[in-house]
């Protein structure tokens, strides 16, 4: 028996990368999970791989647009029961210098990153106090949450953003039973970082921007969402997780 057996999660971002190892985490732990992400065959893509895991629903839809995320949870409820836990994995990153930056690209990156939690924990949080439901909520940020780099203003502030949220979201609900905490990762393996990893490693390969080196896999974030998932976490609440190897005690350029 798994130890979130006969529960219903939800995982937006879920068809790729720390979503995807996340989605497949709650299923081996026992839980029903729905994911989403942006186009329908991405979705279906990542069904067919988790499909022997557990039961898993997949549903295409856009983070940031409220009507989506409703069809998102009440879409889990039909197939699995009230939600217990939402996590959301979902996250938009380009690089643009600060001057060349428009405010079509500092909106889009905040209404995905920052907007799409707010929209997926606001419908979810609902829905767990009808259901008297006393969840578990995780937001994944970024360690550029607290530290920058070239390119990155609007990337670092929406993931600012994230971690208050957080917090914010956690005071209101503590009342209902309801925890909601961020993870910070490092430098995890994904398609969207694979490309920066090579310049980053010592001649004998390994990743020298931290104690561990090793670069981070979806799995290590994967477990620390397990760990805020349970229902024995219930005084847990409002905190930063950080999932990097122990590059935030080191600053930006490692040993």
């Amino acid at each position: 028996m798994g130890t979130l057996d006969s529960m219903a999660a939800v995982v937006t971002g879920g068809s790729h990368g720390i979503g995807l190892a996340t989605a497949r985490a709650l299923l081996r732990e026992g839980a029903s999970v729905t994911i989403c992400s942006r186009t329908q065959a991405d979705v279906d893509a990542a069904v067919a791989r988790l499909g022997a895991s557990g039961s898993v629903e997949g549903v295409a839809a856009d983070v940031s647009r409220r009507e989506d995320m409703e069809r998102l949870i009440a879409h889990a409820e039909a197939a699995h029961g009230p939600v217990d836990i939402l996590v959301c994995s979902h996250g938009a990153f380009f690089h643009a210098p600060f001057t060349e930056l428009t405010d079509e690209a500092w909106d889009a990156t905040f209404d995905i990153n920052a907007k799409g939690c707010f929209l997926a924990g606001q419908i979810a949080a609902r829905r767990m106090i009808a259901n008297d439901r006393r969840g578990r909520i995780v937001l994944i940020g970024s360690m550029n949450a607290d530290r920058v780099d070239p390119g990155s203003a609007h990337y670092c502030a929406s993931k600012a953003a994230v971690n208050l949220l957080a917090a914010g979201m956690a005071c209101d609900l503590g009342p209902y039973g309801i925890t909601v905490n961020a993870i910070s990762p490092g430098w995890i393996r994904t398609r969207l970082t694979e490309a920066g990893l090579d310049d980053r490693t010592d001649a004998d390969g390994r990743f020298i921007l931290n104690p561990v080196g090793r670069v981070g896999e979806g799995d290590d974030v994967a477990a620390a969402v397990l760990y805020l998932a349970q229902p024995s976490t219930g005084f847990v609440t409002a905190q930063v997780l950080r999932v990097d190897g122990g590059q935030s005690m080191m600053g930006a350029n490692g040993f």
